[in-house]
């Protein structure tokens, strides 16, 4: 008999381990509206590691279940598993707090997280004083919970932290795999919204991994920064090829999202990649990925050529800013003439390109808040049914180098981190409203910018 919302689980033994992937808002007092929820592969690769050494492990995805903190632990509860585990997100940090809360106490709890890498010593206190058995592992996890499993001494696991009568005490060092190809390939029993279907083409897609890291160091970004390093890691590419395979044969996909930070990061892995999906007989697959316009310019009109004749789709692109200024600014190192040049090569041959604009970024003036606004509109025009721009605004996140220059200019971390997804916080608001070294337009005047494009952009496309 399954349990409902946890995938993955044995029935024939207890559990070892029940993970959780943290709900973004409190769903057991507002239903979740319909979006795309990406699946957790962090949290399935742990599950899979842990599975594959004989242990029994169940992952429950509540912000794709749309299910809040206090029926989560309720589920956890009753099964009284050995460990529960919750990635820490910085927008759903409360919510993980007051599962931790929920939770047995005898039950013990790991976290980790983007979060709980980058602010470690504070994350670990707050969920301290509401559960009584806390470890926290740094960056990725899969080697220290599968070690947590077997028995080994907490202490000896590096980059694992614990409190002892009040003090921090942790393992220096990393529990990090240098060589990805030695984790199992995902099993896809622990998630439950992969595959799925792609609500944008109405395809059968699944989401895929071929490496971890950024070279780059963009000002804003937490996700480069959670692995606290910029070397980038690289599956084999039969390893890749394995995987894709496996999940045409078994679940019959017809499209793959690739969710490397950059995929697109040099012809010749790209290729290496193909031909090894070209060699197991993969054909006819259609493929999504992110790119980088500094990159995509450099490529010859043949390597395009080559792209969309082996299933090129749609290129995820961050631009950021209609202003050079603070394209150099957030360290982007992209400029206008790269992004002209990527979106006309990509899009005269039929691939699609999904622009990222940031809008409120530090020190941006009200000139550079509508060039970024006005850019985006302008590629929609110029490039229709082939460009599509998301404006966001600007998320401070710990461990960035946005997040050090705030608090320098004299913002405190609980004004920052009240500045979650649903809206900003009253803390922030105050703070923000009152000082221009965030950006010239209060959040209030950004929300309605960016509700007036939102609309532009949905009568432009009817």
């Amino acid at each position: 008999m399954q349990i409902e919302h946890v995938a993955g689980l044995r029935q024939s033994s207890n559990p070892d381990l029940i993970l959780v992937n943290s709900p973004l808002r409190d769903y057991d007092k507002r239903p979740k509206d319909d979006y795309e929820v990406l699946p957790p592969l962090g949290l399935a690769y742990i599950a899979s590691k842990s599975a594959r050494r004989g242990h029994n492990v169940g992952l429950v995805d509540a912000e794709h279940h749309g299910i809040g903190q206090s029926t989560i632990a309720n589920i956890v509860n009753a099964l009284n598993p050995r460990f529960a585990g919750i990635n820490v997100l910085t927008p759903a940090r409360p919510q993980a707090l007051s599962f931790a809360k929920n939770l047995d106490q005898n039950i013990p709890l790991i976290i980790g997280g983007s979060h709980a890498t980058s602010l470690t010593e504070k994350t670990l206190r707050e969920f301290a004083l509401v559960h009584e058995k806390v470890i926290l592992i740094r960056s990725e996890a899969e080697l220290a919970v599968t070690a947590i499993l077997d028995g080994q001494d907490v202490h000896s696991i590096p980059g694992a932290f614990w409190l002892n009568k009040g003090n921090m005490e942790f393992t220096p060092g990393l529990s990090v795999p240098n060589n990805l190809d030695e984790l199992p390939i995902l099993n896809r029993k622990f998630l439950d919204n992969d595959p799925s279907i792609d609500y944008r083409t109405g395809m059968h897609e699944s989401r895929v991994l071929t490496s971890r890291g950024c070279p780059f160091d963009c000002t804003f970004c937490a996700g480069a920064r959670s692995s606290l390093s910029l070397d980038v890691r690289n599956r084999g590419v039969e390893s890749v090829a394995s995987e894709i395979k496996g999940l045409l044969v078994d679940s019959g996909i017809q499209s793959v999202r690739f969710m490397d930070d950059l995929f697109m990061s040099s012809e010749k892995r790209t290729r290496s990649i193909l031909e090894a999906l070209r060699k197991t007989g993969v054909s006819n697959l259609y493929w999504d990925a992110t790119g980088r316009a500094s990159i995509l310019a450099k490529f010859n009109s043949s390597f395009f050529d080559y792209l969309k004749e082996n299933g090129a789709n749609e290129f995820a692109m961050g631009i950021e800013s209609g202003s050079e200024r603070l394209r150099k600014r957030i360290n982007k190192q992209v400029s206008m003439a790269e992004i002209e040049k990527s979106l006309v090569e990509l899009t005269k041959r039929g691939i699609k390109v999904k622009g990222y604009f940031i809008i409120g970024l530090p020190t941006e003036t009200k000139e550079e808040t509508q060039s970024t606004i006005d850019l985006a509109r302008n590629l929609t025009q110029k490039y229709p049914g082939f460009f599509n721009g998301s404006i966001f605004i600007f998320r401070p996140y710990p461990g960035t180098q946005e997040w050090k220059y705030l608090i320098n200019e004299g913002y405190n971390e609980e004004e920052l981190l009240s500045m979650r997804a649903e809206g900003i916080g009253e803390l922030a608001r105050s703070a923000v409203l009152t000082s221009q070294k965030f950006s010239e337009y209060s959040p209030d005047k950004l929300s309605s910018l960016l509700m007036q494009y939102d609309e532009w952009k949905k009568n432009f496309f009817i």
